[in-house]
Parts: C-alpha cells; structure tokens; sequence
C-alpha cells in the first residue's frame, strides 16, 4: 500500500471547529455594530412624537393644495394663502417674498 497516506479525520474536525468559533467570534460582534442605534434613528424615534393628529389644525372654508398651500377667499373677494401646518412643522421658519404689494388688485385671465 505504498502512495497511500492515512488522515485520522477527527484530527481535522478540531480544525473545523476552531474555524467555526472564530467566524462566529468575528460575526458576532460585527452583527452587534451594525444593529445598534444610531444619533439619526434615536433622533427620529424622539421627534416622531411631535407631529400628532392634536398639533395640525386644519380649519373649514380652506382649499388645500396637494404642494401644502392653501387658499381662503373672505367673504369681501380678498384671498389669503399660505402653507400648512405640516409643511410649518417639517421646515420651520419660512421666508415669503411677495410678488404683489399687500391691497394690490389682481385680475384672473381667462
């Protein structure tokens, strides 16, 4: 039987099992970095709190638009015009520069 070499396989299984040991040695802490919370997802479970049902008011007469604007015509023809309170609360603080001068008519062209 020359050519012929003898393994003990359970020689080899140690190796295999100090392998698997060491992947999960690796694995594990790894998989710990990568579910842990971050400053982003601890900000945004914090602040979800705030917008709730109570805190958007949303009042009758008012036409809203699908960009968060909306328009109210007084009972005298003037119209107001504005942004939502959902649209207030996601970027706070709005600058608005007005095109027409307050009390300056304007005529819808048909």
């Amino acid at each position: 039987m020359e050519g012929y070499t003898y393994t003990n396989i359970f020689e080899t299984k140690g190796i295999e099992y100090l392998v698997i040991i060491a992947f999960f040695a690796i694995l594990v802490p790894f998989w710990l970095i990568l579910n842990r919370k971050t400053k982003v997802s601890k900000l945004v479970s914090r602040t979800s709190g705030i917008i709730s049902i109570n805190s958007i008011r949303i009042p009758q007469g008012i036409f809203f638009s699908k960009n968060h604007t909306w328009a109210h015509l007084e009972t005298n023809g003037d119209a107001k015009v504005g942004i939502d309170d959902l649209l207030m609360h996601i970027t706070g603080n709005v600058r608005i520069d007005n095109i027409k001068n307050p009390g300056e008519f304007i005529k819808k062209v048909i």
